[in-house]
């Protein structure tokens, strides 16, 4: 494949995942940016990606936003050193997710991809707001971090123009005593 056609394919793609792409002159996606694109000389083959959504996290007391971890596409980040958790918020635009159950299980299974010894609960139907979502944890050992045994709790939930994920964890030896914590944070996801 020739290198226009494979850009166009890549900025395809991305504007399918709500994200705008600038291709030398050319705009394909959607129109507003939550952040500014660089402008790209004509004829320079960078592809600058600039994620759109409105969804945030307030977040309540005892947890600080921080950066989102090197190379993730998380809109929000945040840590809870008292209780040792942590949480990522990321969203996709709902009109490029056909079935929200069937992309809630593949988040779960990506979640167990990450993990050794992984067990994952079954995805659970609830309302939060008036909005469909879905819940599960999956628990296991930390493939990049080695013995350090975590819990997930994800939350999906379908707005009017994005699902969002909410992803928290912590050690497993802690989840039982603060994962009421942790479900809680997903009444606190704005911007769906």
């Amino acid at each position: 494949m020739d290198k226009s056609k494979q850009r166009e394919v890549f900025a395809n793609c991305m504007a399918a995942r709500g994200y705008t792409t600038t291709l030398g002159q050319t705009t394909v996606g959607a129109s507003s940016v939550s952040s500014v694109s660089p402008s790209i000389p004509p004829g320079q083959d960078t592809v600058v990606a600039a994620r759109v959504s409105s969804v945030n996290l307030s977040i309540p007391p005892g947890w600080s936003k921080t950066a989102p971890p090197v190379g993730s596409t998380a809109l929000f980040h945040a840590t809870n050193n008292t209780i040792d958790a942590g949480v990522l918020v990321d969203a996709i635009q709902k009109d490029s997710i056909t079935d929200t159950l069937v992309y809630t299980q593949t988040v779960r299974a990506n979640l167990v991809g990450r993990l050794s010894n992984a067990t994952a609960s079954q995805i659970a139907p609830l309302e939060i707001g008036g909005r469909t979502a879905y819940r599960f944890s999956v628990a296991g050992e930390l493939k990049s971090k080695g013995a350090m045994n975590v819990t997930f709790l994800a939350t999906v939930s379908e707005g009017t123009t994005d699902v969002a994920t909410l992803n928290t964890w912590t050690g497993t030896a802690n989840f039982p005593a603060h994962h009421e914590a942790m479900e809680q944070l997903a009444d606190s996801v704005t911007g769906l």
